[in-house]
């Protein structure tokens, strides 16, 4: 249980105590302080550890703020400016143009007049926050009493002072010391911004002179000008009057001879008017009055603690902190008091008795504080007084309720004011909504309909430009065709040389053939002749006595192998020409079928730029209707259908075959382009057309414009879609 372990008694662990030998040392050291020492040391070890590594791994080159006014000497750093850095130091200024200087000063005085005005409101506000204790100023406030010593001891009791903590004290005199140091920098900041100002003055081209104040300090004082504007002919109005020559002579020029004199007098007697009140600015030293202001001390917001200045010698001396609300003579101060005190009382003697009685005479200004008085007449009065209090206490009470009433009312009606107008802010804002939603929708309308008439235009311009690449892609046709029919004279020319080659090939094949079959049937009888060689050996053997014969024979059978030898040459070189004309023929065929599939490409693609042209014509002649005829609407098919291949691939469309031989002794006869042909055809048959439908309609008294039209329109009700092909090409199918 932990309440039966805790009631048992155990012994208290105390802290070692430290010895005697080592007392001079101080206390000894225990374990939390040795932890936080060893903390700190191994905080400082990393930090210098940090500080060397960056210093070891340092880039000289990288940027640093410091570059710009320091240098390297002698291995350190210093800087250029003798230490004075800044925006505005004495050597910028000294560097900087007039205008520049003249900125810099403005921007200096600006600044300390806005420091200074800072630290004088924090000043204000200090000095009404705080109490000023200890300030020498004249109290107009008296106390009375009956008897000194009752009211001594009573005042003894009453130290205040006393009861105060150090807290409070160390804030207040800490507040004070705040204080102290803002009204110095706010002093020297003052005498900072004069002296700015004045250099700034000083820096003008006017008239000034010094002058020492009574104080013993120069000032500045510049000399007023005399400023005038014409009134009427001849007429001058005067705005401010000084007495100076200069002034006088500078609107000597502008004034005529006749009213010089005039205007001199004038301005003499005005001086002479006005010498006792100086119009320029300084002011004519008023008499003194004889009689004093008397202090008056206003009423402070915060009360003042309770001082004891030392053992009073009168009751007053306590209540120096209250304040006064009477304006009092000289004769109610606290001086006149104290003689007061010291004159001697008033004897008066009792008839009965016979024994002298003193009393003090005293001057009441009002009933002193803390002081009660005993008559019955002042009590009767204060018993009213109450009453009416009560009273007043009661009518308060009545009316502070009639006023809760009156703003609950207040409250209840603010509320459904309140929950009204959020009802018609809420429709208002509903209806906000709504009109900003249609407005968005007007402006989405609006952005639609400019959209549209965007991409109309742009289509437009589409439009144009396509014509336009479509009549150069034309051109760039026209000269592909031109190629293609010099290409396609040269493959026909080749075509008749390669016939020619094969023919002669054939009969060279032939006569090889021939040739082939006598090789045979000689080599056939020169086995023959070995073997009646090798018999006749044999017998030129046998017969030793023949050698004459053999001789003879011999020399036959080399004449024969001579022979051999020269028809097995000519043989080899009747196969090498056999296998390079067959070498030929193979890759004359090969340029022979890519050139039969470039035709059929060709007329692929001819095929379908008609049938896309068609289709383009279909869509765009109710187009050209509604926007009425245009220059360059009437075009040839064959400069469309150029375009339309033009927007192909090159290299899909257009193959660039290898430059071929042609013969020498044949001549290079340009051959018809076969595209031209077509379109020539085609433009042949539309024109055809249209003379026929002019002829079976009776359109020729009409003019061209109308026949094309109504040929149009004629063309329009009877275009058919679907693939089609120009006959020529179906002619060329139908002869491949």
């Amino acid at each position: 249980m932990s309440s039966l372990k805790h009631s048992v008694h155990r012994r208290v662990h105390l802290e070692r105590a430290t010895p005697a030998k080592r007392l001079r040392f101080g206390i000894l050291e225990r374990k939390k302080d040795y932890k936080l020492r060893a903390i700190r040391y191994h905080e400082k070890e990393n930090l210098f550890k940090s500080l060397s590594e960056k210093a070891r791994t340092r880039n000289p080159d990288e940027f640093d703020f410091k570059m710009v006014n320091s240098r390297m000497e002698n291995g350190r750093y210093t800087k250029i400016n003798g230490g004075k850095e800044g925006k505005f130091s004495s050597q910028s200024l000294s560097s900087m143009n007039s205008a520049e200087r003249k900125l810099a000063e403005s921007q200096n005085m600006t600044y300390v007049n806005y420091r200074r005005s800072i630290d004088e409101s924090k000043i204000k506000r200090m000095e009404k926050e705080l109490t000023l204790f200890g300030e020498n100023f004249e109290r107009n406030h008296t106390f009375f009493s009956d008897d000194d010593s009752e009211e001594k001891d009573k005042y003894k009791t009453n130290n205040a002072d006393e009861y105060l903590s150090n807290g409070i004290i160390k804030n207040l005199t800490k507040s004070y010391r705040i204080m102290n140091n803002i009204k110095a920098r706010a002093d020297s900041l003052r005498k900072v911004s004069n002296h700015l100002e004045l250099q700034k003055n000083m820096q003008s081209s006017e008239r000034k002179r010094k002058i020492i104040n009574s104080d013993g300090k120069t000032e500045i004082i510049w000399h007023p000008k005399r400023k005038y504007t014409h009134k009427h002919k001849g007429g001058l109005k005067i705005l401010n009057v000084c007495y100076y020559e200069r002034d006088l002579m500078m609107f000597v020029p502008v004034l005529h001879k006749r009213i010089l004199l005039k205007y001199f007098l004038f301005t003499i007697i005005f001086f002479f008017l006005t010498k006792p009140h100086n119009v320029c600015g300084t002011r004519s030293s008023p008499k003194k009055d004889s009689r004093q202001m008397k202090p008056v001390r206003p009423v402070r917001r915060t009360p003042q603690q309770y001082i004891l200045t030392g053992a009073p010698s009168s009751p007053g001396s306590y209540f120096k902190h209250l304040q006064t609300t009477v304006l009092q003579d000289s004769s109610s101060s606290s001086e006149s008091s104290k003689s007061r005190e010291a004159t001697p009382p008033i004897a008066d003697t009792d008839k009965s008795s016979g024994e002298k009685k003193t009393r003090t005479r005293y001057r009441y200004v009002h009933h002193p504080v803390g002081y009660e008085k005993k008559s019955d007449s002042c009590k009767a009065e204060l018993d009213e007084l109450r009453s009416q209090i009560e009273s007043l206490n009661q009518e308060l009470k009545l009316k502070d309720e009639k006023i809760k009433m009156l703003e609950s009312r207040l409250q209840a009606e603010k509320e459904e004011s309140y929950s009204d107008q959020k009802l018609k802010k809420s429709e208002l804002r509903r209806k906000e909504k709504k009109i900003t939603q249609k407005e968005d929708e007007l402006n989405i309308r609006e952005n639609k309909a400019t959209e549209k008439e965007i991409l109309l235009r742009t289509k437009e311009e589409d439009l144009r430009k396509k014509e336009i690449e479509i009549s150069r892609r034309t051109t760039e046709l026209q000269e592909k065709e031109g190629l293609m029919s010099k290409n396609a004279e040269e493959y026909q020319a080749r075509l008749a040389e390669l016939q020619i080659k094969e023919n002669v090939i054939l009969q060279s094949n032939k006569e090889n053939a021939d040739k082939e079959a006598a090789l045979k049937h000689e080599t056939q009888l020169l086995s023959e002749k070995k073997k009646e060689l090798s018999a006749l050996e044999t017998k030129l053997n046998d017969l030793s006595s023949l050698n004459k014969i053999n001789d003879e024979l011999r020399s036959k059978i080399l004449s024969l192998n001579s022979e051999i030898n020269q028809v097995m040459k000519g043989k080899d070189e009747l196969l090498n020409e056999l296998t390079m004309a067959q070498s030929e023929n193979s890759n004359k065929e090969k340029t022979i079928s890519d050139l039969r599939a470039e035709l059929e490409t060709t007329k692929k693609l001819l095929n379908e730029c008609l049938e896309e042209k068609v289709e383009l014509l279909q869509f765009k002649e109710p187009m050209k209707r509604l926007e009425g005829p245009k220059e360059g609407d009437h075009r040839d098919p064959y400069k469309d259908v150029v375009s339309e291949l033009k927007k192909r691939h090159k290299d899909k469309i257009w193959v660039q075959t290898s430059q071929r031989k042609t013969p020498q002794k044949e001549s290079k006869s340009e051959p018809e382009d076969e595209l031209k042909l077509v379109f020539d055809e085609l433009s042949r048959l539309k024109k055809s057309e249209f003379e026929e439908f002019v002829k079976q309609n009776n359109l020729e008294g009409t003019s061209y414009e109308e026949q094309l039209e109504r040929f149009e329109e004629h063309k329009n009700k009877g275009a058919r879609g679907g693939n089609f092909k120009i006959p020529r090409f179906v002619q060329k199918e139908a002869e491949t």
